[in-house]
């Protein structure tokens, strides 16, 4: 029971991240429209963007492998977040602004949809119940 809530946890820390980060990739925009006339591009930063979904995708993946390794072995789950990460990381190397916006708004909703369907799943898993009853 101790490693369900643990899991849990993880999967909800993962899906603040992601809804933290689509408030980031909304609001920061208008936020920070000034910052250029102080010489300031952190914004436009391809690295610190990319290196901060990597980060993320540490996080998220290691929620969505614990919740397939230890509860419900449900493989669509783990294409779901490596779907939405990639879609997330490639968007950065896009030419236009509207495709960027658009890759990676769709790949934050897959991240959320896979730690939603992770955290669903290891909740009321078979798998687990019939390791532990047969224990």
């Amino acid at each position: 029971m101790e490693l369900s809530n643990y899991k849990s946890k993880w999967d909800s820390i993962s899906i603040s991240a992601s809804l933290l980060c689509a408030i980031h990739c909304v609001v920061l925009p208008l936020f920070f429209t000034t910052l250029p006339i102080f010489n300031f591009d952190i914004i436009e930063n391809i690295w610190i963007e990319s290196f901060t979904i990597l980060v993320s995708a540490f996080f998220g993946g290691w929620a969505i492998l614990n919740g397939y390794r230890k509860y419900h072995r449900n493989k669509f789950v783990v294409f779901i977040f490596l779907q939405g990460m990639l879609m997330l990381f490639f968007g950065n190397f896009l030419p236009d602004e509207p495709g960027e916006m658009a890759l990676k708004l769709f790949g934050g909703i897959s991240v959320i949809v896979a730690h939603i369907n992770n955290w669903k799943l290891s909740k009321h898993c078979t798998i687990c119940e019939s390791k532990s009853s047969g224990s």
